[in-house]
């Protein structure tokens, strides 16, 4: 699968460094984002509770899906965006509506995080000429502040779950449409609609994704 948590033009750094930037509050990085900010099940779970909706209410009013792979069937969501600057559905007058709750994404920039065997790697993202003019920001701090334990639990789970997820789908391979229609429902159901927002969210994420494996698996046998 691809790296869906990469930026373009960054660079990677240690939790030790020392960066410049600085955020003109202009909205800019909310723009021109069509299929670039990337819903994670717990983004959706969060977001869900804030704008108090069913979270499949939330996935069909403020998000795009589409197939990370057309013959996996994997699903993966991004906010949807208006106007002729696609920006984010959530930009009002260059300001974020959802700012509490915002996706992981947008808290972490201009830094984008990715699970590996260590822990993580970090990344710093330099696409804006006026980002790296402004104070030294320690990247240590801006993790400790905005990288939240919720969702790093989240993404290691997923860093577990997904490979053994992958294998099972091309093992399903070449999928007729009832095989497709069937992966793609279960998929939907386990990793994104299947939650209680009074609940914990990490508990059942990882209960769902248990039962997801189990399902395809026994499709397989």
């Amino acid at each position: 699968m691809k790296n869906d948590y990469e930026i373009k033009n960054s660079k990677e750094v240690k939790l030790s460094e020392k960066v410049r930037f600085r955020c003109m509050r202009c909205g800019e990085c909310c723009r021109h984002v069509s299929q670039t900010v990337v819903i994670e099940p717990v983004d959706a779970f969060r977001l869900a509770k804030f704008l108090q909706c069913g979270i499949e209410e939330f996935y069909d009013k403020y998000t795009d899906m589409f197939l990370v792979d057309e013959k996996t069937a994997f699903p993966v969501f991004t906010l949807k965006t208006t106007g002729n600057e696609n920006s984010c559905i959530f930009l009002k007058g260059n300001r974020c509506t959802v700012q509490e709750s915002k996706p992981r994404t947008c808290r972490l920039y201009p830094f984008w995080v990715h699970p590996c065997e260590d822990g993580f790697s970090y990344n710093y993202s330099i696409e804006r000429r006026h980002h790296p003019r402004g104070s030294l920001v320690c990247v240590k701090d801006w993790m400790h502040e905005n990288f939240r334990e919720e969702d790093k639990a989240a993404m290691q789970e997923d860093w577990r779950v997904i490979p053994q997820i992958a294998g099972i789908l091309k093992k399903l391979q070449p999928y007729d449409e009832s095989i497709r229609e069937f992966v793609l429902s279960r998929m939907l159901y386990f990793r994104h609609f299947a939650f209680e927002l009074d609940k914990p969210f990490q508990i059942q994420f990882e209960k769902n994704n248990k039962e997801l494996i189990a399902v395809l698996s026994k499709r397989l046998a």
